[in-house]
């Protein structure tokens, strides 16, 4: 509850990820303008979605250079 995902998407552009919930779920959209506009107001909000989506970024990486390796 009370989580977000799409961060990435919406500071690159680019999608990275597929997101499934397993159990009934509510979700509200925020265009990239919306976004923006909000930022106007509140910027606090994109240093902490800059970083959430810096770190899950680099987790994803690392998931798939993992993914990579030879077994042992």
């Amino acid at each position: 509850a009370g989580d977000f995902f799409g961060e990435i998407g919406l500071l690159s552009g680019t999608r990275i990820a597929d997101v499934v919930a397993v159990e009934p779920t509510t979700l509200l959209r925020l265009s990239k303008d919306d976004y923006e506009r909000y930022l106007s107001q509140v910027a606090e909000v994109d240093h902490e979605l800059e970083r959430t989506a810096g770190r899950r970024a680099a987790e994803a990486a690392r998931g798939l250079l993992d993914a990579q390796k030879p077994p042992e």
